[in-house]
């Protein structure tokens, strides 16, 4: 499915209100000046929209499976893969390249404005179920089409089509100015001894409206509505956390390179943002960014401070390795493993048992029914999600196995397993993707790195004996 046709989908179960915003939206940068309807708040844009630059959405959106209506601004500044070389892509081009409506008709476009032609449409699609009307009110210029597009089911779209035609026909298109808030942002951080400067600027100046960023040593903070105490303890025990993970597992990028992390309001703009209804939160290895919403009291907050934990160990561990992921048992056990830490006074005091994952490893041992360790180290992301279940609690507490028995301890080989496999994966993806910035360069190197890894870790290792070592111990566990 396109990108766009993607966003398009997300319209679905959008955020609540992000709190007070004007009424007049400035985008200073592409020389845009828009009205914002009553009613209708800005929403963070799904990661990798390249032409898409605005998203707002009306109230709090419509419950799971409904569309909430939407306007989008995009703005196509360059020509378009497949669209002939110094043209301009046109409205239509863009709709029929992009979304590719099953119903298109054109409508009087009115007066030019600021040196760009207007064009209209009013278009029709469906996509996973859902049917969509649009009004589409392109401004085509000598050098860009800025197009303002509002999105609603049937049976909204003429109660709203009036006020997206007035946004469309009231806009102001300028030159881009000259950006004096990334001035104030570079005096700012002058002031501040923050590293990976540039891109903290980039993304706070992607920001929408009503959101924040607060800066840590390694982390920029993003937030909408949260309160104040939950932003500063996820600050303070991701630092904490990195501490550990850097001890345990040393980086070359110690403090190079920030590590974007999105808090969403609500599990509503958790969803619209493109986060997985299975889960609390994700890493985007794409984005680099972590992104996580916090659930109220009732329904557990440690639920959302252990998903924390885990997709802040794949964050640190994809960036150390220079942009790999290493083998599943090894991620999410890992992962797994540290969503039990505790965290007291600026460090991690603990790491406690899962007692949910213990129970069903547990069961699962009793009757023969784990995967043979063999087969599991080696598994692909594919299989290993296959049956998700039983391969996080087994990966787990395989990982809990060597951090934390004394029968591992005494055996150096079984000790040496966590530091090899990271560190040859480390080492022999940089050798062998060198300077090279050639995709398939990067995916063969990975192969290689993580085939050594591997290889290297459980070197003169008894798999068997190791297997009935790990049985013995988690049998032996209790809550």
């Amino acid at each position: 499915m396109p990108r766009l046709l993607l966003l398009l989908s997300a319209v679905i179960a959008l955020a609540a209100p992000l709190g007070a915003q004007g009424r007049t939206i400035k985008l200073g940068d592409l020389g845009l000046t828009l009205s914002r309807p009553s009613g209708y708040t800005a929403v963070p844009l799904p990661p990798r929209m390249e032409y898409t630059v605005l998203q707002l959405v009306e109230g709090g959106g419509s419950p799971e499976g409904e569309v909430s209506p939407t306007l989008l601004v995009h703005v196509v500044v360059r020509p378009v893969t497949g669209v002939r070389r110094g043209k301009i892509v046109d409205t239509k081009t863009f709709l029929d390249r992009f979304i590719r409506p099953r119903a298109s008709k054109s409508l009087r476009g009115g007066a030019q404005r600021y040196g760009h032609k207007p064009k209209r449409f009013e278009i029709e699609w469906e996509d996973e179920g859902l049917a969509y009307k649009s009004f589409v009110h392109g401004w085509e210029g000598p050098w860009r089409t800025v197009i303002v597009q509002g999105v609603a089911s049937p049976a909204d779209y003429d109660q709203h089509r009036r006020r997206w035609q007035q946004v469309a026909e009231t806009m102001k298109l300028e030159n881009p100015r000259e950006d004096g808030e990334r001035a104030k942002l570079e005096r700012f951080y002058a002031q501040h001894r923050f590293g990976d400067v540039e891109y903290r600027i980039d993304v706070r100046l992607a920001l929408v409206d009503g959101w924040k960023a607060k800066d840590t040593e390694h982390y920029i903070i993003l937030y909408n509505e949260s309160n104040a105490g939950f932003v500063d303890r996820v600050g303070s025990d991701l630092e904490s956390l990195r501490r550990d993970l850097e001890r345990d597992l040393p980086s070359e990028h110690r403090s190079e390179n920030a590590a974007t992390v999105r808090l969403c309001r609500d599990r509503a703009e958790y969803l619209a943002y493109g986060g997985m209804k299975t889960a609390l939160g994700y890493f985007s290895p794409a984005e680099e960014e972590l992104v996580l919403y916090q659930q109220e009291q009732s329904e557990g907050a440690d639920e959302t401070f252990q998903t924390l934990y885990h997709e802040a160990f794949h964050q640190y561990v994809y960036t150390s390795a220079g942009h790999l992921a290493p083998h599943s048992w090894f991620d999410e056990g890992m992962g797994e493993y540290y969503a039990g830490a505790r965290l007291e006074r600026g460090r991690v005091d603990s790491i406690e048992l899962l007692p949910n994952s213990l129970g069903f490893i547990q069961y699962k041992v009793a009757r023969g029914e784990h995967a043979p360790l063999s087969e599991l180290i080696a598994m692909e992301q594919a299989d290993y999600y296959a049956d998700a279940q039983l391969h996080y609690t087994q990966g787990w507490s395989f990982v809990y196995f060597l951090r934390t028995s004394s029968e591992v301890r005494r055996k150096g080989s079984w000790a040496k397993i966590l530091p090899t496999y990271f560190s040859t994966l480390k080492e022999t993806h940089s050798r062998e993707l060198g300077e090279s910035t050639s995709g398939v360069q990067r995916v063969l190197a990975g192969q290689v790195a993580r085939q050594e890894a591997l290889a290297a870790a459980f070197a003169g290792v008894d798999l068997r004996q190791l297997e009935i070592a790990w049985v013995r111990y988690v049998q032996g566990l209790k809550n």
